[in-house]
């Protein structure tokens, strides 16, 4: 397996739940939709809704950083 940092955000999200399936059902979208995600980015609107289902594992910035960039101070 890769180490975290080599996945894209989505992807690591993805390992955290478990499956695409798992992912899919905590975010109320479809298995394709994970799917769609992974290849390309998340909408806004579900990037902090993952951060805090990940208890911070996988951040806004990670998934988003051209709306949510790094805060300063922060590694």
């Amino acid at each position: 397996m890769k180490p975290f940092k080599q996945l894209s955000a989505m992807r690591k999200a993805v390992r955290i739940f478990g499956s695409q399936i798992a992912t899919a059902s905590a975010l109320g979208v479809s298995q394709m939709t994970i799917s769609v995600w992974c290849k390309t980015r998340v909408p806004a609107e579900h990037v902090i809704k993952i951060e805090q289902l990940t208890d911070g594992l996988v951040t806004r910035n990670e998934l988003r950083p051209d709306i949510y960039p790094q805060e300063e101070g922060s590694k």
